[in-house]
């Protein structure tokens, strides 16, 4: 004869058996474990820190202390320490913060019968707390019943996300929906950490942005578009000097520094900066006195013999009967490579107060006025200065003013901000040649 039950375990009170009473005590200990099953959780893979005389759950996989290798079992907590209770095929179990009906199978707790609410359900998969609806299948179909058929996606606040991402080998690679906000994104990911945004679509007005810009299909060439400028000469105008001038490079000696104004030792100023300029450009100029050649950049001038730079720290060892110079050296940092003769604008300011961001365009469109003394001189734009990149206009052969329109592309970063700088370069036909000059964007491409 057994010792204990079949199906339940329990043990047998035997003839010969010494203190029946502890027999018949563990074997009621054991029904109380069993029947009637109702388990807190079943998602557990360590006990709590706190249970209470009678609590039961199921055992999830990988469990770590108490519950070490005791994957699937019941864990019931009696007398102080945790019984473990084999479940048998057939057996039944409510889970009670799932609040549904589980029944053992042999392998796996699978639910019971049909339900109107379900925590989870995985259709040929399992699933999780996270994905609590999982489909694994080579096709899903959702079909139309009546007019058409909707697939609603909904998030409780505009700063949550509610998108439908595409993975490889569960990691992702594309994602389009709300995401963070309620404009509708498409986003892409080489790794599935890093992202780019290749669309927009704003929610008020419906205007597309493509944030990673637009390739032409054969070329995989970015291809451009022109905003146009809203301003007139005294808001575009990147350039402006009426002063007569030789061509650069132009040098002045400083008289004083005193945080981020240079006094010049003459009434100069306008060799390197016209009051036009203020808030539509930067400046940079150079102290040539120093070993190694020290930048700034000029934004505003405060009088015919001052210059204000962008950043006093820039100047601060800046001494007077220094010598600055309008006209970048070849070789300094910041300076593209193969640079000829030229200096560089940095065009931030009228990007913002005129398009209400700064970024890097991808060329200018812009109106070049000038005017010589008696002779043909030119100005040109270039992105780099480098052989072959100039675009501009000359004045009339006797000097007149002439007006041309051009595109130059831009390419090289500015240290000072995220636009494209524009180099200059001023080529006059002797001494003192160049007259009034007017440089105004028209447009910028992106």
């Amino acid at each position: 004869m057994s010792e204990q039950t079949k199906l339940l375990e329990l043990p047998y009170i035997l003839p010969s058996q010494a203190q029946k009473h502890v027999i018949h005590n563990e074997a009621l200990r054991r029904l109380d474990a069993v029947v009637q099953l109702a388990v807190l959780d079943r998602d557990l893979a360590a006990p709590p820190a706190s249970p209470q005389e009678g609590d039961r759950y199921l055992v999830a996989v990988s469990p770590t202390g108490a519950w070490a290798g005791k994957a699937g079992m019941i864990a019931a907590w009696q007398d102080g320490a945790w019984a473990f209770l084999v479940p048998r095929r057939g057996w039944l179990a409510w889970v009670a913060d799932e609040t549904r009906l589980l029944a053992f199978d042999g392998g796996v707790w699978a639910a019971v019968g049909e339900a109107t609410s379900l925590q989870r359900l995985g259709v040929n998969a399992t699933a999780d707390v996270t994905n609590r609806l999982v489909v694994r299948s080579e096709a899903v179909l959702f079909d139309n019943v009546g007019a058409g058929h909707q697939v609603k996606v909904n998030k409780a606040g505009a700063g949550h996300s509610a998108t439908v991402l595409f993975q490889t080998g569960y990691s992702g690679r594309a994602e389009f929906g709300l995401a963070g906000d309620d404009d509708w994104r498409v986003k892409t990911s080489a790794d599935g950490a890093s992202w780019n945004e290749a669309l927009v679509a704003d929610k008020g007005t419906g205007a597309v942005r493509f944030p990673a810009g637009v390739e032409h299909a054969a070329t995989r060439k970015p291809l451009s578009g022109m905003i146009l400028t809203p301003g007139g000469d005294g808001q575009v105008s990147i350039l402006r000097l009426s002063r007569t001038r030789s061509q650069d490079p132009r040098q002045a000696t400083l008289s004083a520094v005193a945080g981020s104004v240079l006094t010049l030792a003459a009434n100069d100023a306008d060799l390197f900066f016209d009051t036009t300029m203020r808030d539509v450009s930067y400046v940079r100029v150079w102290n040539v006195s120093k070993a190694a050649a020290q930048p700034a950049w000029i934004k505003w001038n405060p009088a015919a013999n001052q210059l204000q730079v962008t950043s006093a720290a820039d100047v601060a060892g800046w001494v007077a009967g220094e010598v600055v110079q309008l006209g970048d050296i070849a070789g300094r940092p910041g300076v593209p490579a193969g640079f000829t003769r030229g200096y560089a604008l940095d065009i931030s300011p009228m990007l913002q107060n005129q398009l209400g961001a700064v970024f890097r365009q991808a060329a200018i469109t812009f109106r070049c006025d000038v005017q010589g003394i008696g002779t043909r001189v030119g100005v040109l734009l270039s992105r780099d200065t480098g052989a072959g990149s100039f675009f501009g206009g000359n004045s009339l052969s006797d000097g007149a003013v002439n007006t041309t329109m051009h595109i130059v592309p831009t390419t090289q970063l500015s240290p000072v901000s995220n636009s494209n700088l524009v180099y200059v370069r001023e080529d006059g036909n002797g001494a003192n040649t160049l007259g009034a000059t007017t440089i105004s964007v028209c447009g910028v491409w992106v």
